[in-house]
């Protein structure tokens, strides 16, 4: 997709966009820069739609935002973060962010983004694409690149995100060198507040690929930092000739992200119990005398465990409690078929699931 092309497509959307087409006038009217960036011009590049509404304003912001908060008719509040100062406001359920480059200038506040993917522009008044770091070009090789050398050192969680952009866009890898530096700035993940790990880690479950994604995470030394609680799972083996419990959990996590329900809140459930459903097994390890693992009341332990991860990520109550349930009953399935499920047994394994059969 060319410069040109995603300048059109974009200019489509801009127009059907009645959030965009206010931000645009005001725009217009008051002489100021405005750029919607990130999300929404990557993915009208890759052909996919996109709600995300985050901008960027240089000159003339001040008076930009008092437009839009007069034609919106609501009040946005503006906060700082990392240097950077963002005015917020959210319509019809719709968040918008402006990020205010007035003083560092629109080329500056591209090149301080994650990776050049992300560091495009959609300028909506002359509708032209700003581009200082060749996004563009980079995500047409499918390639992640950093808009200079120092961005994962200035915020950690992008080496986290190149895992999640890993996940997202399958056909991506990294540039040459940047999974050494992911590799490097890995162990400062632990320094990153935990609700950003957080969301973090729920967006590469919620891509097409997570398992992709996981993988990247073990690779690159990021799963201590993130989830300690599954790093023993790459050196546990469930037998001779078997992948370690950690493959077998990516691969079941693979096999889960094939199914799509139709409530995205759903798939997160599945896709979390999926990830720790095997989490006890390092704890529960034990050799028989016949030589074999056994890993007798790892479900149990493990719904424990699930409920203590899930509870320092910070997640939601009815989350934790319907991952844990699923950790505690996945064994269930596998029984009931070995030993002959009658329906009063698949009756009573959709009561405790509570809805999550």
């Amino acid at each position: 997709m060319t410069a040109d092309a995603t300048a059109r497509r974009l200019a489509r959307r801009a127009a059907r966009d009645p959030l965009l087409r206010v931000l645009r006038d005001a725009a217009a009217s008051t002489g100021a820069e405005l750029l919607l960036v990130g999300g929404a011009v990557r993915d009208a590049a890759l052909g996919r739609e996109c709600r995300d509404l985050d901008l960027v304003a240089g000159r003339g912001s001040k008076r930009l935002l008092e437009a839009v908060e007069t034609r919106l008719g609501t009040r946005g509040f503006r906060f700082r973060k990392r240097g950077v100062t963002t005015w917020r406001t959210s319509v019809a359920g719709r968040e918008i962010d402006v990020v205010d480059a007035a003083r560092r200038g629109i080329d500056a506040d591209l090149r301080r983004r994650d990776f050049t993917i992300n560091a495009v522009g959609y300028d909506l008044v002359r509708r032209r694409i700003v581009d200082p770091t060749r996004g563009l070009r980079d995500l047409e090789r499918g390639v992640l690149r950093l808009p200079r050398r120092d961005a994962i050192a200035d915020d950690p969680l992008r080496a986290l995100r190149a895992a999640r952009f890993l996940a997202r866009l399958p056909d991506a890898r990294l540039a040459a060198g940047l999974d050494r530096e992911v590799a490097r700035h890995a162990g400062r993940l632990r320094r990153v507040s935990i609700e950003r790990i957080r969301d973090e880690l729920d967006r590469l479950l919620g891509s097409p690929d997570p398992a992709r994604g996981l993988r990247a995470i073990a690779r690159l030394g990021m799963l201590p930092a993130v989830l300690p609680e599954l790093a023993p799972t790459t050196t546990c083996v469930a037998g001779a000739g078997r992948p370690s419990v950690w493959e077998h959990t990516v691969l079941a996590v693979e096999a889960a992200s094939r199914r799509r329900s139709r409530d995205p809140a759903d798939d997160l459930v599945l896709r979390w119990a999926v990830l720790l459903h095997d989490v006890a097994k390092p704890e529960t390890l034990r050799i028989d005398p016949s030589g074999r693992p056994t890993f007798h009341g790892h479900e149990v332990l493990g719904a424990r465990r699930a409920d203590a991860i899930l509870s320092r990520l910070r997640q939601p109550r009815s989350l934790r409690r319907r991952v844990a349930r699923l950790v505690l009953h996945h064994l269930r399935p596998h029984h009931l078929v070995e030993s002959g499920a009658t329906p009063r047994a698949i009756r009573r394994l959709a009561r405790d699931l509570e809805g999550d059969a």
